[in-house]
């Protein structure tokens, strides 16, 4: 009987110890000015599962490892499944290359930074942030398992439309994360559209600040998907 409980005792560790192997591959979008992807990261970067069939904003997505290492990143329209019709559109990225983000319709506010592809295990945090968006299943009601993708703005990221100036920002009091609107002058208007590392939000009583922190829950905008949205 001892030698029983030994070997079930072996079997169970050796379940624990598999489960805690098992990693999830993502594709990491690391986000910077610069085109060569070198100096301070800036803009918004993303993170994907690869494998998988997210739905995200107006589009399917679907990345997958090729044979040689690299990544095919497919994207279909929301009403396609992955897979069962040509997609739309479908790019090769090669890892540790330098992107410009030609393809971000996926964000709140889409940037005119370059982003650096890496495939790694269980991605590590990226930088601190103003804002992460993370995405689950739908059915994920506590958001505590496997993140489909997820975008962040890299804490101060600067964006300028013709109207506004925006700046998502990490607050040192509460650790949650802001967004603040400002009007843009005229004296700005040769700047418009822009990811200025010079930008700054402009300090006028036409600015506003609001919170974007959000607890786990269901977009209508993500196919109700559960989301969370976490700052620092």
């Amino acid at each position: 009987m001892f030698k029983n409980i030994i070997i079930c005792n072996f079997i169970l560790c050796l379940t624990w110890f598999t489960t805690l192997s098992v990693a999830q591959t993502y594709v990491n979008m690391i986000p910077y000015k610069s085109p060569s992807c070198t100096g301070e990261q800036t803009g918004i970067g993303y993170s994907w599962i690869v494998d998988t069939c997210i739905g995200f904003r107006d589009n399917n997505f679907y990345f997958d490892i090729r044979s040689d290492g690299n990544v095919t990143m497919s994207e279909y329209s929301r009403s396609v499944d992955c897979g069962s019709n040509n997609p739309n559109t479908q790019k090769t990225f090669y890892v540790d290359y330098c992107y410009a983000t030609d393809y971000a319709g996926t964000e709140q506010y889409p940037q005119n930074n370059y982003v650096k592809i890496q495939v790694v295990n269980n991605p590590p945090p990226p930088p601190q942030y103003g804002l992460k968006y993370s995405v689950f299943e739908p059915t994920d009601n506590e958001c505590s398992g496997n993140v489909q993708m997820y975008y962040y703005y890299v804490n101060n990221t600067v964006w300028q439309d013709q109207f506004d100036h925006y700046q998502f920002f990490c607050s040192a009091t509460d650790n949650l994360p802001y967004e603040t609107v400002c009007a843009v002058s005229d004296n700005d208007d040769d700047n418009k559209n822009e990811n200025d590392d010079d930008d700054e939000v402009n300090d006028s009583s036409s600015c506003f600040t609001s919170t974007w922190w959000s607890a786990c829950g269901i977009s209508f905008y993500l196919d109700y998907k559960s989301y969370t949205m976490t700052s620092c």
